[in-house]
């Protein structure tokens, strides 16, 4: 899954989306299932990752121009 962690937030919400449907399905192994969640709780954790740092790096701008990181 390393090439995983260079997709963009929007494609790890796709991907996750298409994980969810197709665990749905019926008739679907268990160990398919199983390898499905595998891969979709990397994906949570490579998402998630990029959600932290996204907030770490926010800023805010003050009506007087000034500017704050937000913690």
């Amino acid at each position: 899954m390393p090439e995983e962690k260079n997709i963009t937030l929007e494609e790890g919400f796709e991907q996750l989306d298409e994980i969810t449907r197709k665990m749905e399905e019926p008739g679907i192994p268990l160990e398919e299932r199983f390898e499905l969640y595998k891969k979709g709780i990397g994906l949570v954790k490579i998402c998630t990752d990029k959600i932290d740092t996204v907030e770490k790096s926010l800023k805010t701008v003050h009506d007087d121009g000034t500017v704050e990181e937000t913690e």
